[in-house]
């Protein structure tokens, strides 16, 4: 889907250092997201109605626009395997539902035997204090707060932390390359202390 920022402000705008000039709009390429969701000013005039964002079909409201430029689609999907034109084995997992984190057992969002790529995935809870592990061939990749993942990088490209102007918290991790697994691969969410809340996840990863 793409992301699509249109100017309705009446006035010039500069957005992540991109001009827009009034009833203009501007295509979002990919690598630029982090850019564009971190902008306070963006932030503020989708949340005043000055900007709106576009999914590539449809303008979106408020809230889902917001969510949307994050990384959050705003209703669930669902894709199965070979749909919509994707390669055998690609798929979009998700849940919404809320869920209890406890702080001995840890939620698995995503866990498989075998190989594939992770291309990214999305998490939405109500506290940066939050661990997420990725584990990947028996090798832990991360293990850390969500408070910590803005001190920790991969690459530059590859983490960012935000919390919305609704107050709730989430990381989307989208690797410069799609991150392969030869035999195993597992996503776990815990709460570091006490009972914390999962709102809900996105995974995308081609199986091999």
């Amino acid at each position: 889907m793409s992301v699509v920022i249109k100017n309705v402000s009446g006035q010039t705008k500069v957005y992540a250092g991109i001009t827009i000039p009034n009833g203009g709009s501007y295509t979002v390429q990919e690598i630029e997201r982090p850019l564009f969701a971190n902008d306070e000013l963006l932030n503020i005039d989708i949340s005043n109605s000055n900007a709106i964002v576009n999914d590539g079909v449809s303008d979106l409201g408020v809230v889902d626009g917001l969510n949307f430029l994050k990384g959050f689609f705003p209703n669930p999907i669902n894709v199965k395997s070979g749909s919509l034109d994707f390669p055998s084995g690609f798929k979009v997992i998700n849940d919404f539902t809320s869920q209890s984190l406890s702080d001995v057992t840890p939620t698995t969002i995503y866990s498989r035997s075998g190989s594939g790529k992770v291309v990214a995935f999305t998490i939405r809870t109500d506290s940066t204090q939050v661990k997420v592990k990725m584990t990947i061939d028996g090798v832990i990749l991360f293990d850390i707060l969500l408070d910590d993942f803005k001190k920790f990088k991969l690459t530059d490209e590859n983490l960012f932390l935000f919390r919305s102007i609704e107050d709730w918290k989430g990381l989307v991790f989208q690797p410069t390359l799609p991150l392969a697994f030869d035999s195993s691969c597992s996503i776990e969410v815990l709460s570091n202390s006490g009972t914390k809340n999962l709102k809900g996840y996105i995974v995308t990863v081609l199986e091999t």
